[in-house]
């Protein structure tokens, strides 16, 4: 004996359900009435129609994901900077500019935690900038204090 899938209890002003658990199909497709309605329906073979709604949704959603690969990208630019700058002792070389890439670096941290992207970038950008200046300096210095200090090889 085949077993049958049990009855389903439908309001009178409800459509009968199309899909349960037990048996896929109660109605075949062709049989749903969708006049006035021009959604496609759930049980159509169709692929559905992108409207320029969801083209316009999925796009927002692909920009939204940028501002935090973007930032983690600068931020973590920045932390390599910063230490390449401590490397060439720019902590005892270049104070001010080793500071300001340290502050700012925080100041960038602080802002993707707000979920403020952009102002993430910026300042993850000054820190680079300013880690950058602080290794030339120190590498500068400690090239200069090299041939003071040291007698030059023939």
């Amino acid at each position: 004996m085949a077993s049958r899938a049990p009855a389903v209890k439908v309001h009178p002003s409800r459509p009968a359900p199309c899909f349960t658990p037990t048996a896929r199909f109660l109605t075949p497709p062709e049989a749903i009435d969708t006049t006035g309605d021009q959604s496609v329906s759930a049980l159509s073979t169709e692929a559905p129609v992108m409207t320029k709604q969801s083209l316009l949704l999925a796009f927002a959603g692909v920009l939204t994901a940028c501002g935090p690969v973007k930032s983690t990208s600068n931020i973590l630019d920045a932390e390599v900077q910063i230490q390449a700058a401590r490397t060439a002792g720019a902590e005892k070389e270049a104070p001010y500019e080793w500071t300001a890439a340290n502050l700012y670096l925080q100041k960038a941290r602080e802002e993707v935690g707000y979920s403020d992207y952009q102002a993430g970038v910026d300042f993850a950008v000054k820190a680079s900038r300013f880690a950058n200046e602080a290794r030339e300096k120190a590498m500068s210095a400690a090239n200069s204090g090299d041939s003071q200090g040291r007698p030059q090889n023939p």
